[in-house]
């Protein structure tokens, strides 16, 4: 019999689909946009009211929000004229009754409001712990109530943030022992963020897998954020209640528990709302799942609100408590224990005074591959900027940011509309730190799985119609060909489709080798492709660009001709092969020797179970703890810790002198250099000193810098 502690639990927090909403409010106006500046004030001639939700309608659909800050005022940009309303929600106080306005093209009109409404006066509280599902009307109108003046407060937390409020945050992570003792503590430095502290996930993946996912021999645990709360899925998934603590007539809480037909792991908890200005103060929730209920013993998380002056909110403190989970083995059976306890969390402060943050900095590339070269032309815009850039020739671009904390990162290309997820990154920007983001397009392959049925054949076509960069959609593609050619059955074929919205078009089941005429739109408008020959095995890539653009883009009369077209036919690099000629691009600009990279037959060629030795023969060395026996990589130059990058991104407390422990990302995953198995890396690049290394590596001091790339990316 052995025991073996599990690998420590990881982390990770999502937000939702309600993100899309806000960050389509908040984008940059168009140009001659129609704006309402409103002013809220307590009476006519009173007090300015900070901290309102204001919200721009037309009919019954949200057009615009704002958050007034301590002068009352919110701006609202409607992405049209027409007829609107404007409804005010304040913490406390019923809604207001809607004003109405009506907006010319190009038109600022200044609207001043009196908030007159009601407040808000809960009744005693009769039934404890009773859920919304099924239960009295009475409970039900009190959790309506309540839930109001929470969604209010939620709201205007992710308001806050994609407006840009920047904090000063710590991380804390402890471990503890079986019955809560503490032992160890780490407290990070204080650092500028902004106001959310978590990584957004896709909603649909929480959805799909729950709050805690087994990944190998270890378990991912994940917490809500005010996004999760605000999100129709959250909110429809879940049963509603009321309580209040005992002997406390301060506070009453909001309960939420999993349906019944929740069948994956969950939260269930407490919005605790302050009972006589009903803002929100905190949010506790549990994990509970369907079986393996170890993982989730005691497993358990808070969120704390607080309200700026100027009516922002930002979340104060957080918190995540995971177990670890020792097993014990008898032959072929095992049972798992809770043998402690890890926390994760930290705590935000707003800024004080005037000062100027120091810009964050954003680099990086878009690959494209289809043609397997960088991609042009890509609009880049990161959440609460209103800046935007343009990816250069070779597909680079950079951007010094005012903003700060974890924000998305939009790109905005007609190939990349092809699959929306990879239109978008979720980095976190650290005032006078770069940040690098890689993305790359589908390739041949991924296109051909998205567009052609399962039962597509071997060969095709894949392609798409530009005009001046812009797709062209409803456009007929037309591609003819001759069968058996040569023969007495020869005889011609054709087969027509539609190009889609994102201008692509595809034939998925095309002769082998044969030689295909193409020709785009119909009758007199229709122009020829000069003809194309099909692979013996594969699909081909052929983008058509419009050289001159004019009325007949899609013709509809007679005698209208469309633009010449610009056939180019490409096979794409393989995916491979394009990894590697990129990491080799970086060690020959870098002036590193080629031996600088280590690519995955370098590491199966080597037959070891470690990294350490592998990286000894590029130039660095290892040094012995003399008191543990262990070891650790160091620069071949100066006896200090070499700075890594996994996957692209800074290993935080790599390069720091004796550090053991090494933390990934903005949640603080544990790394361990000297076990990582070769098995799950697919290449590093090894860089001896700061004249060999690249530059969106420089985001250290430390002589030397190894970047690992995994498997599983």
């Amino acid at each position: 019999m052995h025991r073996t502690l599990l690998p420590t639990y990881r982390l990770t927090v999502l937000p939702t689909l309600g993100v899309a909403l806000l960050l389509a409010l908040g984008t940059a106006p168009p140009l001659r946009a129609q704006t309402a500046n409103v002013v809220v004030r307590e009476t006519d001639a009173g007090p300015a009211v900070a901290g309102a939700i204001v919200r721009l309608y037309q009919g019954d659909s949200v057009i615009a929000q704002g958050l007034t800050g301590e002068s009352g005022r919110a701006t609202l940009r409607a992405g049209g004229a027409g007829r609107f309303t404007i409804r005010v929600s304040r913490i406390g106080y019923a809604v207001s009754p809607p004003t109405p306005i009506e907006l010319a093209i190009g038109e600022t009109r200044s609207v001043e409001l009196a908030f007159m409404s009601e407040r808000i006066h809960l009744p005693e509280l009769v039934v404890q712990g009773r859920t919304s599902c099924g239960k009295s009307p009475a409970e039900r109108a009190m959790a309506a109530t309540l839930w109001e003046q929470i969604r209010q407060a939620l709201t205007a937390t992710t308001i806050s943030e994609r407006a840009g409020l920047a904090l000063r945050s710590r991380k804390l992570e402890r471990t503890l022992s079986l019955g809560g003792a503490v032992v160890e503590e780490r407290l990070s430095e204080p650092r500028v963020t902004g106001s959310r502290p978590f990584v957004p996930l896709p909603l649909e993946v929480l959805a799909r897998e729950g709050y805690v996912l087994t990944d190998g021999d270890s378990v991912v645990f994940r917490a809500p954020d005010a996004d999760v709360l605000l999100s129709e899925s959250f909110v429809g998934s879940h049963c509603f209640g009321v309580t209040a603590p005992p002997a406390d007539s301060t506070r009453v809480g909001l309960t939420f528990e999993p349906t019944r037909e929740r069948q994956v792991a969950d939260i269930r908890g407490v919005l605790w709302v302050d009972r006589r200005t009903l803002e929100l103060r905190r949010l506790e929730f549990r994990y509970v799942a369907r079986g393996s209920e170890v993982q989730v013993t005691a497993s358990r998380g808070h969120l704390e609100f607080d309200r700026l002056p100027n009516g922002e909110w930002y979340i104060r403190s957080w918190m995540v408590r995971m177990p670890q989970i020792e097993r014990t083995q008898t032959g072929t059976t095992y049972r798992d224990a809770v043998a402690g306890y890890r926390e994760h969390g930290g705590s935000a402060e707003p800024l004080r005074g005037a000062g100027i943050v120091a810009p964050a900095y954003l680099t990086g590339r878009v690959w494209d591959s289809l043609a397997g070269q960088g991609l042009p032309g890509v609009v880049v815009t990161v959440a609460g900027n209103a800046d935007s850039v343009m990816t250069d020739s070779l597909g680079n671009f950079e951007m010094a940011l005012p903003v700060v904390g974890i924000r998305q990162v939009t790109f905005r290309h007609p190939l990349l509309a092809l699959e929306p997820a990879r239109a978008a990154r979720t980095v976190e920007l650290i005032p006078a730190a770069m940040v690098n983001v890689q993305i790359g397009t589908l390739g041949v392959d991924g296109l051909v799985r998205t567009i052609c049925a399962a039962g597509r054949g071997k060969a095709g076509l894949v392609g798409i119609v530009l005009a001046r960069d812009a797709p062209l959609a409803g456009l007929t593609v037309t591609a003819a060909w001759v069968a058996s050619p040569g023969s007495v059955a020869a005889v011609n074929r054709t087969e027509t489709t539609t190009t889609a919205e994102s201008g692509v078009w595809a034939f998925c089941d095309l002769p082998p080798g044969a030689a295909v005429r193409l020709q785009v739109g119909e009758g007199s408008s229709a122009s020829e492709v000069p003809s194309v020959s099909i692979d013996a095995e594969g699909f081909r890539w052929l983008p058509l660009s419009i050289l001159r653009t004019g009325r007949a883009v899609i013709a509809t009369e007679a005698g209208q001709r469309l633009p010449e077209l610009k056939a180019r036919a490409s096979r794409a690099v393989a995916a491979d092969r394009r990894f590697l000629e990129d990491a080799r691009d970086r060690v020959a600009r870098s002036g590193a020797p080629a031996s600088a990279l280590i690519t995955r037959a370098d590491l199966e060629k080597s037959n070891s179970n470690r990294i350490l030795p592998l990286l000894m023969t590029r130039g660095l060395k290892t040094r012995v703890n003399l008191r543990t026996g262990k070891e650790s990589l160091t620069c071949a130059r100066k006896n200090e810790r070499p700075a890594i990058y996994l996957n692209g991104m800074l290993v935080e407390g790599s390069d720091t002198p004796g550090a053991r422990r090494m933390r990934v990302g903005v949640l603080g995953e544990v790394f361990d250099l000297e076990n990582l198995s070769p098995d799950n890396v697919e290449a590093i690049e090894v860089y001896r000193s700061m004249s060999e290394r690249p530059p969106e590596y420089n985001r250290t001091q430390s002589e030397c810098v190894v970047v690992i790339w995994t498997r599983r990316g």
